[in-house]
């Protein structure tokens, strides 16, 4: 129904023809401590606000028009602590008003990806590296 509220917290979604995760019409919700790798559609794909994506491990995902390791598609979503490698593009965003903070992304094509043709640009907060020892999600990853 429109508007639920909904958490994902340490599942593994891996191999799918589709989107690893899709989410469409939440008012809020969480993906944290997920692995979620190697999705024929991309990694995660979120049209709705609201979201906080955290401590996750995105991995091998190609680009196929929108897809991506994470494809943000609505505004006001926060994305934080997440680790990505092998992806074509690491995040890629196509709304403004999404910050990105923290993360490793290692071996990506394009770490963060702003859509200029939908005028997307200046999300990224601060998108500094973070090592395995601080993120409590690393020991999990490997």
């Amino acid at each position: 129904p429109p508007g639920f509220s909904f958490t994902v917290e340490g599942g593994r979604y891996f191999r799918n023809t589709g989107h690893g995760i899709m989410v469409r019409g939440a008012s809020s919700g969480a993906v944290r401590r997920t692995v979620v790798s190697g999705n024929g559609l991309g990694g995660m794909h979120l049209e709705t606000s609201g979201l906080d994506i955290a401590d996750n491990n995105v991995t091998r995902h190609l680009n196929d028009g929108t897809a991506a390791g994470i494809s943000v598609h609505a505004p006001g979503n926060r994305l934080h602590g997440n680790m990505f490698s092998n992806n074509d593009r690491g995040v890629a965003l196509f709304a403004n008003g999404n910050p990105v903070h923290g993360g490793s992304m290692h071996e990506n094509g394009v770490a963060v990806f702003e859509d200029p043709d939908s005028g997307v640009s200046g999300n990224v907060a601060a998108l500094v590296p973070i090592f395995a020892a601080e993120n409590p999600f690393a020991t999990l990853a490997h």
